[in-house]
């Protein structure tokens, strides 16, 4: 009996750690907006709160609905490159960039626990490069970042995006994991009564 508890506990264990483990999805791109029709219109290149949420939205309704990714978004911050500035003083972040400007690493706020968005921009509206949002799992606080998905055009700007707290949409991953500890949990409770 008690090696059959230690076993599950070790699976449990395995499946909570593999849950938390740190991975970086690409969203979409300026591209998956114009295909559908000019959807964006002449802002598709831009990576405004209407255009990151419906990526994610589009994300949801192409992938596996496994691979759910949590919604609402909303702005944190956003750095601008030219400027060096951030719009409302950083919240925290931090950027690193590499020379030439097509790629670094960003660093969240110590302690960050909600799930991540980031956005970057690259190019002009001129060059049309767009923008790629990226989706980072939770408790991620570092990682990086490149314009390889926009013709490695130098950077225009970085966004950082979070759910909505007041609105969010589950990740089914989270919700299977924690019914599978419960079910655990019950199956042991279980045993335990009959014998």
């Amino acid at each position: 009996m008690p090696k059959t508890i230690n076993c599950l506990m070790l699976a449990l264990f395995f499946l909570a750690f593999t849950g938390m483990a740190t991975a970086t999805t690409l969203v979409g791109t300026t591209a998956d907006l114009t295909s559908e029709n000019d959807w964006a219109g002449d802002k598709a290149h831009q990576d405004t709160l209407e255009n990151v949420n419906w990526l994610v939205d589009f994300y949801d309704g192409t992938i596996d609905l496994s691979s759910t990714l949590p919604y609402p978004l909303i702005f944190i911050d956003k750095y601008e490159y030219d400027e060096n500035e951030w719009e409302n003083g950083g919240s925290g972040f931090t950027l690193n960039f590499d020379n030439p400007a097509d790629s670094g690493s960003w660093f969240a706020p110590s302690g960050w626990t909600a799930p991540l968005y980031f956005s970057v921009k690259a190019g002009s509206a001129k060059c049309d490069a767009g923008f790629a949002l990226y989706y980072i799992e939770d408790g991620a606080l570092s990682g990086t970042w490149d314009t390889s998905e926009l013709q490695n055009k130098d950077l225009s700007h970085i966004s950082f995006w979070k759910v909505d707290e007041n609105n969010p949409v589950p990740v089914p991953a989270t919700i299977l994991l924690f019914g599978t500890g419960l079910a655990a949990l019950a199956g042991i409770a279980r045993k335990k009564h009959n014998a």
